[in-house]
Protein backbone atom coordinates (compact mmCIF):
# COMPACT_ATOMS: atom_id res chain seq x y z
CA UNK A 1 0.00 0.00 0.00
CA UNK A 2 1.24 3.65 -0.58
CA UNK A 3 2.47 5.34 2.97
CA UNK A 4 -0.71 7.14 2.91
CA UNK A 5 -2.68 4.19 3.24
CA UNK A 6 -3.09 1.28 6.03
CA UNK A 7 -4.69 -2.07 5.70
CA UNK A 8 -5.30 -4.68 9.01
CA UNK A 9 -6.90 -7.70 9.47
CA UNK A 10 -8.36 -7.81 12.93
CA UNK A 11 -9.77 -10.73 14.81
CA UNK A 12 -10.99 -10.92 18.68
CA UNK A 13 -13.00 -13.22 20.86
CA UNK A 14 -14.19 -12.15 24.47
CA UNK A 15 -16.77 -13.30 27.01
CA UNK A 16 -19.45 -10.68 28.21
CA UNK A 17 -21.32 -11.15 31.51
CA UNK A 18 -24.28 -9.00 32.23
CA UNK A 19 -26.79 -8.68 35.66
CA UNK A 20 -30.05 -9.09 34.13
CA UNK A 21 -29.43 -10.30 30.63
CA UNK A 22 -27.27 -13.56 28.81
CA UNK A 23 -24.09 -14.06 29.50
CA UNK A 24 -22.56 -14.52 25.78
CA UNK A 25 -19.18 -15.64 23.97
CA UNK A 26 -17.99 -13.65 21.02
CA UNK A 27 -15.85 -13.99 17.91
CA UNK A 28 -15.63 -11.15 15.64
CA UNK A 29 -13.19 -10.99 12.69
CA UNK A 30 -13.05 -7.26 10.98
CA UNK A 31 -10.67 -5.35 7.91
CA UNK A 32 -9.99 -1.83 8.90
CA UNK A 33 -8.73 0.51 6.02
CA UNK A 34 -7.43 3.98 6.19
CA UNK A 35 -6.40 6.39 3.57
CA UNK A 36 -5.33 9.59 3.48
CA UNK A 37 -5.44 11.65 0.33
CA UNK A 38 -4.61 14.91 1.02
CA UNK A 39 -4.32 17.10 4.02
CA UNK A 40 -7.37 17.95 3.96
CA UNK A 41 -9.24 14.65 3.65
CA UNK A 42 -9.17 11.39 5.50
CA UNK A 43 -11.03 8.08 4.99
CA UNK A 44 -11.20 5.23 7.47
CA UNK A 45 -13.40 2.05 7.28
CA UNK A 46 -14.17 -1.16 9.06
CA UNK A 47 -16.49 -3.94 7.85
CA UNK A 48 -16.55 -7.34 9.44
CA UNK A 49 -18.58 -10.14 11.59
CA UNK A 50 -19.90 -10.99 14.69
CA UNK A 51 -20.74 -14.07 16.18
CA UNK A 52 -22.29 -14.71 19.73
CA UNK A 53 -23.09 -17.79 21.39
CA UNK A 54 -25.04 -17.69 24.69
CA UNK A 55 -25.41 -19.19 27.76
CA UNK A 56 -28.29 -21.11 27.60
CA UNK A 57 -29.35 -23.87 24.77
CA UNK A 58 -32.27 -22.34 23.43
CA UNK A 59 -30.67 -19.27 22.47
CA UNK A 60 -29.58 -19.66 18.64
CA UNK A 61 -26.48 -18.29 17.86
CA UNK A 62 -26.60 -14.04 16.16
CA UNK A 63 -24.77 -13.10 13.28
CA UNK A 64 -24.54 -9.67 13.15
CA UNK A 65 -22.31 -7.82 10.38
CA UNK A 66 -20.43 -4.73 12.13
CA UNK A 67 -19.14 -1.55 9.91
CA UNK A 68 -17.34 2.16 10.81
CA UNK A 69 -17.45 4.74 8.12
CA UNK A 70 -15.76 8.05 8.79
CA UNK A 71 -14.80 10.94 6.45
CA UNK A 72 -13.03 13.75 8.05
CA UNK A 73 -12.82 16.98 5.47
CA UNK A 74 -10.81 19.83 6.91
CA UNK A 75 -11.28 22.21 3.71
CA UNK A 76 -9.55 25.45 5.94
CA UNK A 77 -7.33 25.78 8.96
CA UNK A 78 -8.90 25.33 12.36
CA UNK A 79 -12.01 23.40 10.43
CA UNK A 80 -12.82 20.00 10.55
CA UNK A 81 -16.12 17.93 9.06
CA UNK A 82 -16.60 14.78 9.69
CA UNK A 83 -19.27 12.41 8.80
CA UNK A 84 -19.88 8.59 10.51
CA UNK A 85 -21.68 5.76 10.39
CA UNK A 86 -21.32 3.12 12.45
CA UNK A 87 -23.22 -0.26 13.35
CA UNK A 88 -22.75 -2.31 16.68
CA UNK A 89 -24.11 -5.48 18.78
CA UNK A 90 -23.82 -4.92 22.42
CA UNK A 91 -26.10 -6.47 25.51
CA UNK A 92 -29.26 -5.12 26.24
CA UNK A 93 -30.37 -3.87 29.87
CA UNK A 94 -33.35 -5.82 29.33
CA UNK A 95 -33.76 -9.63 30.18
CA UNK A 96 -32.65 -12.23 27.47
CA UNK A 97 -32.00 -9.58 24.48
CA UNK A 98 -29.22 -7.86 22.55
CA UNK A 99 -29.29 -4.88 21.52
CA UNK A 100 -28.28 -4.02 16.87
CA UNK A 101 -27.11 0.18 16.48
CA UNK A 102 -27.05 1.57 14.04
CA UNK A 103 -25.95 5.57 14.10
CA UNK A 104 -25.06 8.25 11.90
CA UNK A 105 -23.59 11.60 12.87
CA UNK A 106 -22.54 14.88 11.23
CA UNK A 107 -19.62 16.80 13.28
CA UNK A 108 -18.64 20.59 12.82
CA UNK A 109 -15.94 21.66 14.81
CA UNK A 110 -14.26 25.29 14.20
CA UNK A 111 -11.79 27.71 16.00
CA UNK A 112 -13.31 31.07 15.81
CA UNK A 113 -11.49 34.35 16.86
CA UNK A 114 -8.18 32.43 17.77
CA UNK A 115 -9.72 31.87 20.89
CA UNK A 116 -12.92 30.04 21.22
CA UNK A 117 -13.71 26.74 20.12
CA UNK A 118 -17.48 25.36 18.63
CA UNK A 119 -18.26 22.36 18.78
CA UNK A 120 -21.83 20.92 16.33
CA UNK A 121 -23.18 17.18 16.24
CA UNK A 122 -26.05 15.51 15.44
CA UNK A 123 -27.25 12.56 14.45
CA UNK A 124 -29.68 9.30 14.55
CA UNK A 125 -29.28 6.02 16.22
CA UNK A 126 -31.26 2.97 14.96
CA UNK A 127 -31.78 0.21 17.96
CA UNK A 128 -33.24 -2.76 17.26
CA UNK A 129 -33.89 -5.00 20.84
CA UNK A 130 -33.53 -9.02 19.65
CA UNK A 131 -35.03 -11.60 21.94
CA UNK A 132 -32.58 -14.13 22.32
CA UNK A 133 -34.60 -16.93 22.60
CA UNK A 134 -37.09 -16.42 19.87
CA UNK A 135 -34.88 -17.00 16.79
CA UNK A 136 -33.42 -13.18 17.20
CA UNK A 137 -36.42 -11.86 16.79
CA UNK A 138 -37.13 -7.70 17.06
CA UNK A 139 -39.31 -7.00 20.16
CA UNK A 140 -38.74 -3.79 19.88
CA UNK A 141 -37.16 -0.92 17.69
CA UNK A 142 -36.25 2.58 18.80
CA UNK A 143 -34.98 5.69 17.01
CA UNK A 144 -32.79 8.37 18.91
CA UNK A 145 -32.27 11.58 17.57
CA UNK A 146 -29.56 14.25 19.31
CA UNK A 147 -28.03 17.41 18.77
CA UNK A 148 -24.59 18.87 20.77
CA UNK A 149 -23.49 22.29 21.36
CA UNK A 150 -20.13 23.14 23.05
CA UNK A 151 -18.44 26.35 22.81
CA UNK A 152 -14.82 26.07 24.59
CA UNK A 153 -12.24 28.78 25.47
CA UNK A 154 -8.60 28.15 27.04
CA UNK A 155 -7.48 29.72 30.24
CA UNK A 156 -3.74 30.10 30.43
CA UNK A 157 -2.06 27.11 29.00
CA UNK A 158 -3.59 24.28 30.64
CA UNK A 159 -7.30 25.08 31.26
CA UNK A 160 -10.77 25.39 29.72
CA UNK A 161 -14.07 26.17 30.00
CA UNK A 162 -16.59 25.07 28.03
CA UNK A 163 -20.58 25.63 27.70
CA UNK A 164 -22.83 23.11 26.38
CA UNK A 165 -26.10 22.08 25.47
CA UNK A 166 -27.79 18.67 24.72
CA UNK A 167 -31.13 17.96 22.79
CA UNK A 168 -32.55 14.23 22.55
CA UNK A 169 -35.52 12.65 21.64
CA UNK A 170 -36.22 8.66 21.68
CA UNK A 171 -39.60 7.46 19.85
CA UNK A 172 -40.16 3.88 20.54
CA UNK A 173 -42.40 1.59 19.05
CA UNK A 174 -43.25 0.77 22.92
CA UNK A 175 -44.61 3.66 23.86
CA UNK A 176 -43.55 3.03 27.51
CA UNK A 177 -39.77 3.84 26.62
CA UNK A 178 -40.59 7.28 24.11
CA UNK A 179 -39.00 10.48 26.02
CA UNK A 180 -37.43 13.93 25.21
CA UNK A 181 -34.65 16.35 27.08
CA UNK A 182 -32.47 18.05 27.10
CA UNK A 183 -29.20 19.48 28.84
CA UNK A 184 -26.83 22.26 29.80
CA UNK A 185 -24.23 23.61 31.51
CA UNK A 186 -20.58 24.31 31.95
CA UNK A 187 -17.96 21.92 32.64
CA UNK A 188 -14.00 23.16 33.63
CA UNK A 189 -10.75 21.22 32.41
CA UNK A 190 -7.26 21.50 33.98
CA UNK A 191 -4.62 19.40 32.32
CA UNK A 192 -1.37 18.09 34.05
Amino acid sequence: LPSNASLALILSAGEENTNEGLDADFAQISGHFNYQPSDYLYVSVLLGQQERSFNISVAPDLDSTIYSLALNFAPADFTEISVRADSSVSASLFSIQTRENETFSINLNQRLLGMLNLGLSCGETSASYLSAIAANDETRSDEYEFFDARLSFDILERGAISFFFRDLSNVSDVALFGYEGSQHGVEANIAF
